[in-house]
């Protein structure tokens, strides 16, 4: 008998085993991934939207900028380098979430005309993002910044990381979707009874203005600056606009370290080349520039690297390194120092008064949140001119 011949002789065999053709097909699924991210990426940074792409599952802020051609690419070249890639925004002072467990808390919600949002995000039956405006006249409560583990009803408000679509939910194995997307209608404030409920539960209040008699004087925020070289620059130099001389004033004393609002607040109130004191609607200016300062402190921790106060970003004082003050400064802070004479003979005269019935003494809380009273007006005084005094004579020589 004859032997059979090859019946595959002269054809060539090429065989994929099952990790390769896992690797081609996961590798495609993660271009789509990219492309899809792309196109969203740039629709949510069309609305204004602080957009980020997020390694997964660390979280890592890639630095992305989805307005830019060049990111398609980028995400291209990290998909095919199979990393895993997610889409977030960062919620801005104006905008907040209703995050909703719709199967625990639809039912009651529901009673409510008109509580669902014109843009709504959803991850399979298990969440919905509602996404709201914030009115002007309420604040967001304390801790509304990220979501309080499996509560069914919460609120994520400035400076929290919201998953958006087409981001894949790792734990769910799901993805968020649109039900209604922000670029089909605008985005508008919750109604009032919705608004009545997350007072209710403590996720918002009312916000009110602070009041001039309510801020810090001046006595107690110059012992705090006083070493801040580039603060007290921005305060001593003019600029023709004056909401710009403002900002530049904020802008120093969060790089300095300065958080509190009623104390930034102060600086500008005690401005020397602004006109709060002397404007007529002292409380519409208070309450334009508190919300320039919620806006502000909800993008500081991004923009100002965290430092004490009063302290050039290293932890020294300011005036501790080799840098001399400006001419201009210097001349400025002598002229106070020759106003300490007036303050010390005003000393004299209250200390004859110190033990009188009829002098005021003040027992609200201190100005930046402490639960001590302040002191009495002489002693306060005399502590303000000591601290005068010691910043002065802390001052370099005039060269």
């Amino acid at each position: 008998m004859g032997a059979t011949g090859d019946t595959n002789s002269g054809k060539l065999s090429v065989k994929l085993d099952s990790e390769e053709v896992e690797r081609i097909i996961q590798t495609r699924k993660n271009l789509d991934d990219a492309k899809a991210l792309a196109i969203y990426g740039a629709r949510y940074a069309n609305l204004g939207w602080p957009t980020m792409a997020l390694e997964a599952p660390t979280g890592r802020d890639l630095y992305l900028d989805f307005s830019q051609p060049q990111t398609l690419r980028m995400l291209m070249d990290l998909a095919l380098q199979r990393i895993r890639l997610q889409l977030a925004v960062r919620l801005d002072p104006s905008l907040f979430v209703l995050r909703v467990k719709p199967s625990i808390v639809q039912s009651l919600l529901d009673r409510l005309e008109g509580w669902r949002s014109s843009c709504i995000a959803r991850l399979g039956d298990l969440w919905e993002h509602h996404f709201w405006l914030l009115p002007r006249e309420w604040d967001l409560g304390a801790g509304s910044t990220e979501a309080q583990g499996e509560a069914p009803l919460t609120v994520l408000g400035p400076g929290a990381v919201v998953m958006v679509p087409p981001t894949l939910d790792r734990e769910a194995q799901e993805s968020w979707t649109w039900l209604s997307p922000p670029w089909e209608q605008p985005i508008g404030p919750p109604p009032p009874e919705l608004l009545i409920i997350l007072e209710e539960c403590g996720f918002l209040s009312r916000k009110t203005i602070v009041a001039p008699e309510d801020l810090p004087s001046w006595n107690t925020i110059f012992p705090a600056i006083s070493h801040v070289e580039k603060l007290l620059y921005a305060l001593l130099a003019p600029e023709e606009d004056r909401d710009r001389y403002y900002r530049r004033i904020l802008q120093e004393a969060c790089r300095a370290g300065f958080r509190e609002r009623q104390f930034l607040l102060g600086l500008l109130w005690h401005a020397p080349h602004g006109e709060a004191r002397s404007a007529v609607g002292a409380r519409q200016f208070l309450g334009r520039w508190q919300e320039e300062i919620d806006k502000l402190l909800a993008a500081a921790g991004r923009s100002f690297p965290a430092a004490a106060p009063g302290t050039d970003g290293s932890g020294r004082r300011a005036l501790d390194s080799p840098s001399s003050l400006p001419a201009a400064l210097r001349q400025e802070l002598q002229a106070w120092e020759a106003q300490a004479a007036a303050l010390e003979e005003q000393l004299r005269r209250l200390e004859g008064l110190g033990e009188e019935p009829g002098l005021s003494r003040r027992s609200a809380p201190g100005a930046f949140g402490s639960d001590k009273p302040y002191p009495g007006e002489l002693e306060e005084l005399h502590r303000a001119v000591e601290e005068f005094l010691k910043a002065v004579e802390d001052l370099p020589e005039p060269g």
